[in-house]
């Protein structure tokens, strides 16, 4: 098993704790919504974790493509979870500028999960390459050039 392997489930897994207690938390307490908000950014890592992972040992542009397509799905968690966390908690902010950047983020998912590019930030992959990182091999997008290190270049 490899380091980056290993980190990444350590981050999963502090994120899960935090998510469980926070959510007992807020079944205790459901006028506070800023325990519902860090459950819901808790879980973002977590989802953020996986997307990641999944995306590193992805096996060919289309795996990567679709792994940063659905990752997007958890960084809008964890940009509704900070967002509301920090409304509700500290009780700043407007509520426009809330509903303002929630939307943002919600336009930005339908758009990356309704085209056809993995990422609508960035330009297309079209292949991989691996990046020896100790003992193991994670590939990263290479746009525009060919190098082997997939099956679909």
């Amino acid at each position: 098993m490899s380091w980056v392997t290993i980190i990444w489930s350590m981050i999963a897994s502090v994120s899960f704790t935090l998510a469980t207690i926070y959510l007992l938390i807020w079944f205790r307490e459901r006028r506070s919504w800023a325990y519902l908000c860090f459950f819901v950014l808790a879980a973002g890592v977590i989802g953020m974790a996986t997307g990641e992972m999944a995306a590193m040992y992805a096996k060919s542009p289309a795996a990567y493509g679709a792994a940063i397509r659905w990752g997007h799905f958890a960084y809008g968690f964890i940009a509704v979870g900070s967002l509301g966390f920090v409304h509700f908690y500290f009780g700043t902010g407007k509520r426009w500028l809330l509903g303002a950047a929630l939307g943002e983020r919600t336009g930005e998912l339908h758009l990356a999960l309704a085209s056809d590019l993995e990422d609508p930030d960035f330009a297309p992959c079209r292949s991989r390459r691996n990046i020896s990182a100790a003992s193991s091999s994670p590939c990263a997008p290479w746009p525009g050039k060919t190098c082997g290190c997939c099956e679909n270049n």
